[in-house]
């Protein structure tokens, strides 16, 4: 059995008419940002909700890390999408 003497795994150059993605280690670090705020909202309600006996409204800063951690990744993502 023969071994060829060089294998070809993936070519990089896109194929005509494909759309190339943003992929990557410069993706990777950029979406880290909104993920660590997303994930640092999670702890700080958490801790809220526990250490805070009588919180019971939704309207709290905690809260507003949370979701603003949330919005902010899914504008990351669609703007990803977009372009």
């Amino acid at each position: 059995m023969a071994i060829p003497e060089q294998i070809t795994i993936h070519d990089k150059t896109p194929a005509a008419g494909t759309q190339q993605t943003f992929a990557g280690v410069g993706f990777d670090w950029a979406f880290l940002v909104p993920c660590a705020w997303l994930v640092g909202g999670v702890y700080l309600d958490g801790w809220a909700h526990n250490h805070i006996p009588v919180l019971e409204t939704f309207f709290t800063p905690w809260h507003a890390v949370l979701y603003s951690g949330y919005f902010a990744v899914a504008v990351f993502l669609v703007c990803t999408l977009v372009n």
